[in-house]
């Protein structure tokens, strides 16, 4: 079992590349991701060899000095199941540990999403998208909510609970029309503007969608409407060919779902600055109730 153990540990010291080169860009999806090599190992925090007990790899994704270090493992479990765990390292010396779910496998390819805590003291999360390669001993990384950045691929991380917030500019945040075309919902276009974030097959979402209409029709070319769902596309056509929704419609993946949250309905209202002036989440047949007073309110400044 040693030898085995040993010869495993050689062989990927000899397949994977020099850390220390920092990542390589990759671009899936018209996004940069950063690529990273393993090592054979696991970082010094004892409690994650009780999860990863075998085919042990790690690697440190790159990131401010503030958030200390955050390392990516892999390996298998105690059943012989394929292990992700984040281990957060923050300049506190304080340690924490996410166990992370795999989304999806495309082929070889594990794509995980996850919200590690890095800043001492503070639970604001961070978004990260992970893409894990076993048979190439890599993976790839992308902070969620950053922005391109050619000196850092796949961003510097940005946290979840800075996102939206009244008082404060709609953050870039980019959305595909159902229609064609790409929409960056954080770019003022001079009008209020009212965002739902909805789903399929979320009964509120449907509940409040009479009401909403009534707004379309009351205030259109006075007020953008935009309706923004993370389901796939035919699902999101067959619906509407069912159901009447008078919003604008776009489209988005699971960076949606980070930034509006993993529940639905929920409301925004921009200014015409850009603005958030109302933010509420849940859904009823009176939604449009509060948000037309909201809407009044802005016009008549």
């Amino acid at each position: 079992m040693k030898i085995a153990a040993f010869l495993f540990a050689f062989i990927l010291t000899q397949m994977v590349d020099d850390p220390s080169v920092g990542p390589t860009p990759v671009r899936i999806a018209g996004q940069t991701h950063g690529r990273v090599a393993f090592m054979p190992g696991l970082p010094e925090f004892k409690p994650v060899s009780r999860w990863i007990v075998a085919e042990r790899l790690f690697a440190p994704i790159p990131v401010p000095d503030s958030c200390g270090v955050v390392h990516v493992c892999f390996g298998l479990d105690r059943e012989g199941g394929q292990k992700v765990v984040i281990v957060s390292i923050r300049r506190d010396s304080t340690v924490s540990m996410d166990n992370v779910n795999v989304d999806q496998t495309a082929g070889d390819t594990l794509v995980c999403t996850t919200a590690p805590r890095l800043l001492p003291s503070n639970e604001s999360r961070f978004p990260l998208e992970l893409r894990i390669v076993p048979s190439r001993h890599e993976f790839l990384f992308r902070w969620t909510l950053a922005k391109e950045d050619s000196l850092n691929p796949g961003g510097l991380p940005v946290p979840r609970s800075t996102l939206i917030s009244v008082g404060k500019d709609f953050p870039d945040f980019e959305v595909n029309l159902l229609k064609g075309g790409k929409l960056n919902l954080g770019v003022s276009r001079g009008r209020i503007c009212v965002l739902n974030w909805w789903w399929t097959r979320c009964g509120p979402c449907i509940a409040e969608m009479p009401g909403l209409n009534t707004l379309v029709k009351k205030y259109k070319g006075r007020v953008d409407f935009i309706a923004i769902n993370p389901d796939p596309i035919k699902e999101v056509r067959a619906f509407l060919a069912k159901r009447t929704f008078n919003y604008q419609h776009a489209l988005t993946d699971t960076s949606g779902t980070t930034m509006f949250g993993s529940s639905a309905p929920r409301n925004i209202v921009l200014d015409r600055a850009g603005i958030v002036v109302f933010d509420e989440s849940g859904g009823s047949t009176d939604s449009y109730k509060i948000i037309e007073s909201v809407i009044q309110r802005e016009l008549s400044k």
